[in-house]
């Protein structure tokens, strides 16, 4: 790309998030689908479309933009996310359990250890496994040993006693239970 058209395409990009943030919603989907024109191979212009459709209650196109961005980017952190939480609120738990787990892996990359946390405990919470329990159980031990954000380890250790409550069985019919049933009579 020359410098002439990467100053477009970074023109077009600024004029889309300022558009953004301003609330003008329509000029952003504008500018972020010139950024994609003139760079097809970029992610950054999908994943902030998506954004913008998210806003606007597009859900399937807001989906289809974070997925060309996750074409060209398959870590691409916004747009993992994005797509998570699209999924999340649509009642997709499986899909949005899969998105937020890959989102743990590309941010714990990152040296971003709360965020993976987060992630991760997010995935436990949609659908859960033991890979995700011990994942996040890992990523907790990792969080503990380095000293870090104490909120953020107060905040896992709450979450993983919640769920450990949830998984505990019923107890079953006590004794007592079973002596006020009425004895049968053979006359």
């Amino acid at each position: 790309m020359s410098q002439a058209l990467y100053e477009h395409y970074k023109e077009a990009l600024r004029r889309g998030h300022v558009a953004a943030l301003r609330g003008r919603l329509d000029v952003a989907e504008a500018a972020y689908r010139a950024a994609a024109a003139i760079a097809p191979d970029r992610a950054l212009p999908y994943t902030s479309l998506g954004g913008v459709f998210r806003r606007q209650d597009r859900g399937e196109e807001a989906l289809a933009a974070y997925g060309a961005a996750l074409a060209r980017a398959p870590e691409d952190e916004g747009a993992l996310r994005g797509r998570a939480e699209l999924h999340a609120d649509a009642g997709r738990r499986s899909e949005a359990a899969a998105d937020y787990e890959a989102l743990s892996v590309v941010v714990e990359r990152a040296g971003k250890l709360t965020d993976a946390c987060d992630a991760a405990r997010r995935a436990l919470e949609l659908a859960e496994s033991r890979s995700r329990r011990q994942a996040l159980e890992r990523l907790g031990a990792l969080l503990r040993e380095r000293g870090e954000d104490r909120p953020a380890v107060d905040a896992l250790d709450r979450a993983l006693r919640i769920l450990e409550a949830v998984e505990s069985p019923a107890p079953g019919p006590d004794a007592s239970e079973a002596a006020e049933e009425p004895a049968s009579t053979d006359d």
